[in-house]
């Protein structure tokens, strides 16, 4: 029969990937394991294995070294295969024999146990070229699993890429979000600051306008009290912000004595009120007014205003003493 050659009926080397790999079946791909096994243990395998060559197939298989061979080719993995490899190997063992069995193929005169043989060579020969096309239908199987798994695996990446994209989004848009919210906060504390301090200062504005009038006021009737010569009404410091006459009413002169009143100035703000208010009750009296300007300036223009001041200083005076109480 001849040296039979061990990696083409075992397929040591993988159709699929053109070098050695493992000769165990990975069930989860429907396909032969891709996994490399150590060079040396190959080797050892293919050692054992051309030694058997150069006997009888049938008689090979049957070897302790044949089994040994097997189990070298087997990654960590598959060597619980180990049997099922055996097997495998056996039986194309057994067909490639069957197949290459000698003998006369002319049936002239042949015996019966001739016909025989050759009937079991024919179906031998028949069987090994079913087992190489199954081998052959087989790697094929494995070359579509493996495409449709690099596919799967293409897709799958994808959805990762894809998700992973939608996170990073998700996240800038998050952050923008947060920036957003920041500088909505920070804008608001400007425009709050802004305001208090634009409120801070009329408030302050204010407050010296009122003082400026206070100052003007007391300076006009103090003016008036170091005049010796006749005083004319047109001179009159008006208790109001603008020192005008035509501006006099009820809520005018309450007001300025409110506001220009520099009470705060004092360690005792009621009884400051109450002492100006007091002395301002006196300058605007009747007749006090009447005997510095003589009897006619109660008349038209200023008269009406004159005693609804004179009235109003009297109720003040009593609510800033009622104030003073507290």
């Amino acid at each position: 029969m001849g040296v039979w050659n061990p990696d083409v009926i075992f397929n040591l080397i993988n159709p699929e990937r053109e070098y050695d790999t493992c000769t165990g079946h990975a069930s989860t791909y429907g396909r032969r394991c891709r996994r490399r096994v150590a060079a040396a243990s190959m080797a050892d395998a293919r050692s054992f294995l051309r030694k058997l060559a150069t006997e009888n197939p049938i008689t090979a298989s049957k070897s302790p070294d044949f089994e040994a061979a097997a189990k070298l080719t087997l990654c960590y993995q598959h060597k619980d295969q180990v049997y099922a490899l055996v097997n495998e190997w056996r039986a194309c063992i057994q067909l490639y024999a069957a197949s290459t069995a000698g003998g006369s193929t002319n049936d002239r005169g042949a015996s019966n146990q001739q016909k025989k043989e050759k009937k079991q060579r024919t179906e031998g020969g028949a069987q090994w070229e079913q087992h190489k096309k199954r081998r052959a239908e087989q790697a094929g199987r494995g070359e579509k699993a493996e495409a449709d798994g690099s596919q799967a695996r293409r897709k799958a990446e994808d959805r990762r890429e894809e998700q992973q994209r939608a996170k990073q989004s998700a996240g800038q848009k998050e952050q923008e979000k947060v920036k957003a919210e920041q500088e909505h906060e920070k804008k608001t504390a400007r425009q709050q600051q802004n305001s208090r301090q634009r409120a801070e200062e009329r408030e302050a504005a204010e407050k010296q306008e009122w003082a400026d009038a206070w100052s003007k006021y007391c300076r006009g009737w103090m003016s008036l009290e170091m005049d010796k010569t006749k005083i004319t009404p047109s001179k009159i410091p008006w208790p109001v912000k603008s020192g005008s006459w035509q501006d006099v009413s009820e809520s005018s002169v309450r007001l300025f004595f409110l506001k220009a009143v520099p009470v705060y100035l004092a360690d005792h703000q009621g009884d400051e009120m109450y002492r100006t208010i007091c002395n301002e009750n006196k300058r605007w009296h009747t007749d006090k007014i009447m005997s510095r300007f003589g009897p006619d300036i109660l008349k038209v223009p200023y008269g009406d205003a004159l005693n609804m001041i004179a009235k109003l200083m009297v109720q003040l005076r009593v609510e800033a003493k009622m104030e003073r109480k507290r």
